[in-house]
């Protein structure tokens, strides 16, 4: 059965609120506060029991390209609060599901979760222990480096940790396998996009319509893994 497409914006509308800077509250902290209370998605994710707002990030790039509910082993890097493991979990009802962070999160019911740092070894040998063997047919990355507001220098942490993902890619994903994960634009992103299409058939890029408008954040999607060059 296919899924049928969600429109977030339908019923969402709400009445605009304006923060007034209060005493001691700098006009930064201001802002954000009155974009949270003004943020559709957010208040859409707390009617729907959702951990984040990031979890309709998901829904759209499933919506748009049909991969989660195929996989019969998924993996969530960076998966804190849980947003993307319920999602999964909730189009999927028989895959494995882990999700893998540095922080601590409250599990979410019917996936796995490890705590620690994706490109540490002894992390990476949790993660093969747990799989068993088993190859993995989708990873989910909405892994982002702490960002120091420099544009270059936040695209270029990033770029490192794909890189170290897509090695990994090469060992553990299953023929045919799907890759998707947030990115920040930037100098190295047409080198990023050329190194990912040596391995997989198709490689896209999406900015679901939950991704603030100001954000640079878009998702590249990669769909088809050619397992027979997964070593060089």
């Amino acid at each position: 059965m296919t899924q049928k497409k969600q429109n977030f914006q339908k019923g969402s509308r709400q009445k605009f609120v304006k923060v007034k800077t209060a005493k001691g509250r700098k006009l930064s902290s201001t802002q954000w506060l009155q974009r949270q209370l003004n943020d559709p998605f957010i208040n859409l994710a707390k009617e729907r029991n959702y951990k984040s707002r990031a979890a309709f990030k998901l829904i759209e790039i499933d919506e748009k390209y049909n991969l989660v509910k195929k996989a019969k082993v998924i993996i969530d890097l960076g998966c804190a609060p849980g947003g993307w493991l319920q999602v999964s979990r909730e189009i999927n009802h028989k895959a494995k599901i882990l999700g893998l962070d540095l922080l601590d999160i409250d599990l979410v019911p019917q996936t796995d979760f490890i705590q620690g740092d994706f490109l540490e070894k002894d992390i990476k040998a949790q993660l093969l222990e747990y799989l068993k063997g088993r190859k993995i047919d989708l990873v989910l990355s909405d892994i982002a480096p702490a960002t120091c507001g420099h544009k270059d220098t936040d695209h270029a942490r990033l770029m490192v940790i794909l890189e170290d993902v897509l090695a990994f890619l090469k060992e553990q994903l299953n023929e045919g396998g799907s890759f998707v994960t947030k990115v920040f634009f930037g100098y190295e992103t047409d080198q990023l996009r050329d190194n990912y299409k040596k391995h997989f058939k198709e490689v896209k890029f999406f900015k679901p319509e939950s991704s603030r408008k100001e954000s640079k954040e878009q998702y590249m999607v990669c769909r088809n893994f050619k397992a027979t060059i997964n070593k060089e």
